[in-house]
């Protein structure tokens, strides 16, 4: 007999207010929920800079920012998604199209992640989102 796994859609999303073009690194952490692994299917972005154009189009057209670099850390265990910090398009797609792994990538109930963001462009961002998009596996 075969067992089904049950899951649900979800998403994670992180917020940066205020990322400016400074070659600072600003720190979030990502905390998986208790009730669940979680499995990533996809990554999104979107940096939103609107003193340049006050709408969303940048986001629309998935513009991004040379020198915009992300690293992503699993704090249990140390494991990074990258030996060295890379271009958010590079790991993200960009904010007009949905970026999806080849291979999804499981982060275990209760697993935290550090995601550091350093802004080395030459324009300051007023916010910066990333999606981890996927299914809860109950």
């Amino acid at each position: 007999m075969t067992k089904s796994i049950q899951s649900d859609i979800y998403d994670y999303v992180i917020f940066f207010d205020s990322i400016p073009a400074d070659g600072v690194t600003y720190l979030k952490q990502l905390v998986i929920q208790s009730d669940a692994d979680f499995e990533v299917q996809s990554v999104q972005s979107a940096p939103i800079v609107t003193f340049l154009r006050p709408s969303i189009t940048d986001t629309i057209d998935g513009i991004h920012y040379p020198g915009l670099t992300v690293d992503i850390e699993n704090t249990g265990n140390g494991q990074r998604w990258s030996k060295t910090p890379m271009q958010v398009p590079n790991l993200f797609g960009t904010g007009k199209n949905v970026f999806s792994l080849a291979v999804s990538y499981i982060m275990e109930r209760n697993a935290s992640f550090n995601i550091s963001v350093v802004n080395n462009s030459a324009v300051n961002l007023d916010r910066l989102y990333f999606v981890f998009s996927g299914r809860k596996l109950l």
